[in-house]
């Protein structure tokens, strides 16, 4: 066999053919050494809206569960391709089947009933839950054994919020489309039951009820309603539930319950075979409705709002996901095993008189609380403790890296000018190319430094400094009005809507 490449876990066995979105493998996981089914949609040249359509199918896969609905297994992206992992099928879909079984001539009508009932299950299980499959066809039905089968391919269905709601996206293949769907009509899960009454006159004929040349035509023949009687071989139960399937008004067409409830169908009911071993367990309760899932700008991020995997999981005991754990605070060190946090005595005592420093208790009267403030006021005039450092205990005996010193700073003062002082400084700067810096600066010494010409100045008595600078000007350049030509500027109120 052929391998075509690895996909996470899985390895590409056989390409099984394409899908609404993409191409079907055959994988064979790493883990477990079982079969899959995978299905590969590359999402790099698709659309926003194209996307969206691609991702449903996976909430359609997991919010559905049945003997006869393909089971989903897991979901996730690689390089913004979408992989969908379900069970594989080994007896390969319904058109196969009935291409094979045409060269033996008619289908026994026991057959006929036990498939179509199947079908009629598995489509129960979607308008349970107001899902339209809305392509139903023979490619879209897969085969266990030759005479168990399941629905699959939600690549275009859809979920309806309520069942009285109606859909209008134009989708399905044409020869089993419904007759409001050409309308260009609101439709709802009636659309199904006429692609259901499709499939079983193709089982009882081997080709679909209309046939035409042509779109134009074949809209016209479906909107008609006319077809050809199936073989007189077969009994009125399976003529009377063709007739009741393929009526072109919806709301006379039956419903998935009524064509179970029909006592033909009732009498057949033991003609479903029991679920061979490839198809697997499946437990029915306990799926619910996946929320629409969101594509993310980036669609690698997609994996983060997938379902969870269902390897091993029956599909009754399966969680909803939990919530994620709260992130640790960043920059804050957290205690473990191997290095716990030992609280010195000195560490004890600043936390203490830290906290009777912020203390104030409440008093009844101002003038009480003002007593107390008196109080206290020698006590808050005292130096306070600083905070001792924490040493860090290890297992083992490490030496302490010394902390990185902070970058100096681009503004700092040359060494002969002093250490670092508290201050505020604002630079202007005007479109003639002169500045001003505004120094704002609290210290004992009365000089200041000027980041602009890099000069030290005498503060005057209100505690700032200005200072303008005129830059080189070229010679077709004249220096603004209010300079004078020795470059020093005028003793003069500054117009600030020059300054930015």
């Amino acid at each position: 066999m052929t391998r075509l490449g690895n996909v996470r876990d899985f390895e590409l066995l056989k390409f099984l053919g394409k899908g609404t979105f993409g191409a079907v493998y055959q994988a064979r996981r790493a883990e477990d050494k079982k079969i899959y089914a995978i299905k590969k949609v590359d999402t790099r040249r698709m659309s926003n809206k194209e996307r969206t359509e691609s991702v449903n199918e996976i909430r359609v896969l997991a919010s559905i569960s049945g003997p006869h609905v393909i089971t989903f297994f897991e979901a996730f992206v690689d390089a913004d391709i979408l992989y969908i992992v379900t069970e594989f099928a080994t007896h390969g879909d319904l058109l196969g089947y009935l291409k094979n079984a045409k060269r033996n001539g008619q289908l026994p009508e026991a057959t006929v009933w036990a498939l179509f009932i199947q079908m009629c299950l598995g489509v129960q299980s979607l308008h349970d839950k107001n899902i339209l499959h809305r392509d139903l066809k023979a490619a879209n039905v897969f085969m266990f054994s030759n005479s168990y089968l399941k629905l699959g391919d939600f690549g275009v269905s859809k979920v309806l919020k309520t069942n009285e709601q109606l859909a209008r996206t134009q989708v399905g293949t044409p020869y089993y489309v419904a007759p409001e769907v050409w309308r260009n009509k609101p439709y709802n899960n009636k659309c199904d039951m006429w692609s259901l009454g499709c499939l079983l006159y193709e089982l009882c004929t081997y080709r679909p009820p209309f046939e035409a040349g042509s779109m134009e035509a074949l809209a016209r023949t479906i909107l008609r309603g006319k077809y050809e009687q199936i073989p007189s071989m077969y009994s009125k139960g399976l003529r009377d539930a063709v007739a009741r399937l393929l009526v072109v008004e919806p709301q006379r067409r039956a419903s998935v319950q009524e064509i179970l409830s029909m006592e033909a169908v009732v009498a057949n009911r033991n003609q479903i075979p029991q679920a061979p071993p490839a198809a697997g367990e499946v437990i029915v309760s306990g799926v619910d409705i996946v929320r629409t899932i969101q594509v993310p700008h980036r669609f690698n991020d997609l994996t983060k709002a997938l379902p969870p995997s269902r390897y091993d999981k029956p599909l009754g005991a399966i969680a909803p996901p939990s919530a994620p754990a709260p992130r640790a605070p960043k920059y804050v060190t957290q205690p473990d095993a191997l290095n716990p946090v030992m609280e010195a005595p000195e560490e004890v005592a600043y936390r203490a008189d830290k906290e009777n420093r912020n203390k104030l208790p409440v008093m009844p009267s101002k003038a009480g609380q003002h007593a107390v403030q008196q109080q206290l006021e020698p006590q808050r005039q005292a130096p306070a403790l600083q905070p001792p450092q924490r040493q860090r205990v290890g297992l083992y005996n490490q030496q302490q890296q010394p902390l990185p010193q902070p970058m100096a700073s681009r503004y700092a003062p040359p060494p002969s000018v002093g250490g670092p002082t508290r201050e505020i400084r604002m630079v202007y700067h005007n479109k003639h190319g002169g500045s001003r810096v505004s120094i704002f600066r609290s210290g004992e010494s009365s000089f200041s430094y000027n980041p602009i010409t890099h000069q030290q100045t005498r503060n005057q008595a209100g505690g700032n400094q200005y200072q303008f600078r005129q830059q080189n000007l070229g010679p077709l350049q004249h220096p603004p009005h209010h300079v004078q030509n020795t470059g020093q500027p005028r003793p003069r109120r500054m117009d600030t809507g020059g300054w930015y």
